[in-house]
């Protein structure tokens, strides 16, 4: 009785994570990666008159990078306050050359666990947000990094990733978040009548929620959301995600979800940047063509994006992905929206890629290609990163 008041009371910390309801007054767009979404945050940048917070992961120093921060620049030195908050691993591209002539314009820049921080931050704690807001009433976010290989050329396909466009109420929750990563002190330095302009963002009517993983801080509500859905799905689920490596937990949820006749359909990469996550997801092929999931693999380019569709009502976009370093170590952030029309319209547009940029993975086809070396291959690299994970995270949560 003593341990299961002590397990009790230790989940009923965990779960004072619940912080942001539904937000009514929003409008909401779904934008891929590629020219439109980086249109879509230059127009905002442009457009910009009080301030700005930009936060992701990887902001490379490449064409697309330079031009986003002379953009950047410009608007600090016209008034507008700029807050830039980058990963000090993922961002480590940008030179001390680059953080001083930021500065120097007026910009607040500051980087999540620098690389000089404790070789647990490095690898586990990662700032893994990608979010856009200008002026308290639009924001972008999604899991699409700074870099030119989310937008393309005119010879290579864009890496595949999604985002939403909000406008509304819900921005004042975006903006809370921003505010708490960056600490009081820069906190402190956002003038109080800037805010003020959040009260007349009521336009639209769609229900969107912002959810947060950060272990550390007792937020699972990503985690938790996909637990949620996956169990109560009650005719359809749309699955797209980049580095797929789920505990035994959500592989359960998925197999009763398909014994009860839910349709699953998930989307998985053709290629990968982490060669040793494609090796490792590939071992999970055959419990997922088992349990009749339809398995799909994008080829065009690689894959990056994360979302989740169910029953064609409620879609969550952002940076989550179904593994234990989203669940444990990174800071994630998605958008969720409650809208049949939105959802639709998203099941609608994966559905057009996977009729012209998917390949089918069929369960005959698949053992045939797959020899038991490479079965071999694929078990070790799932027990390897599975393994290495779970040991980390267990001291990380020390």
């Amino acid at each position: 009785m003593q341990l299961s008041a002590v397990v009790k009371n230790k989940f009923n910390k965990i779960k004072r994570w619940r912080t942001h309801s539904f937000s009514h007054q929003n409008n909401v767009s779904f934008i891929q990666s590629g020219n439109d979404f980086f249109n879509e945050l230059e127009n905002q940048i442009s457009n910009a008159k009080y301030y700005i917070h930009l936060q992701t992961y990887i902001f490379e120093a490449d064409v697309v990078g330079r031009r986003v921060l002379k953009m950047l620049t410009e608007k600090a030195e016209q008034g507008v306050k700029v807050f830039l908050f980058l990963d000090g691993y993922g961002s480590a591209g940008l030179s001390k050359t680059d953080i001083k002539q930021l500065r120097d314009a007026g910009i607040y820049f500051k980087k999540f666990s620098p690389f000089h921080a404790s070789f647990k931050f490095i690898i586990g704690r990662r700032l893994h947000h990608k979010i856009l807001l200008v002026d308290g009433n639009k924001a972008l976010i999604g899991g699409i990094n700074i870099a030119e290989k989310y937008k393309g050329n005119n010879t290579t396909r864009p890496w595949l990733d999604f985002a939403v466009k909000v406008e509304g109420r819900v921005c004042n929750d975006i903006l809370k978040i921003c505010e708490d990563v960056l600490g009081r002190k820069l906190k402190k330095k956002i003038k109080t009548q800037y805010q003020n302009i959040l009260n007349d963002s009521n336009s639209g009517s769609t229900e969107v929620k912002i959810l947060q993983n950060d272990w550390l801080k007792k937020r699972i509500e990503i985690s938790t959301f996909y637990r949620q859905n996956i169990r109560q799905a009650q005719n359809s689920l749309t699955i797209v995600v980049s580095y797929f490596l789920p505990g035994v937990r959500i592989r359960k949820l998925l197999k009763k979800a398909s014994q009860r006749g839910v349709k699953i359909t998930m989307i998985l990469p053709g290629k990968s940047d982490v060669g040793l996550m494609k090796q490792a997801t590939n071992f999970l092929y055959p419990f997922l063509l088992r349990n009749n999931i339809e398995l799909f693999e994008w080829q065009p380019s690689v894959m990056h994006g994360k979302l989740m569709i169910v029953d064609e009502k409620i879609t969550t976009i952002g940076s989550y992905n179904l593994n234990s370093l989203s669940d444990y170590g990174s800071l994630e952030l998605n958008v969720c929206v409650n809208n049949e029309e939105f959802a639709k319209t998203v099941e609608h547009q994966i559905t057009n890629l996977i009729l012209t940029d998917c390949k089918k993975i069929k369960q005959g086809d698949y053992i045939k290609q797959h020899y038991w070396w490479n079965q071999t291959i694929n078990w070790l690299s799932y027990q390897v990163l599975r393994n290495t994970l779970n040991v980390f995270f267990f001291f990380l949560r020390k």
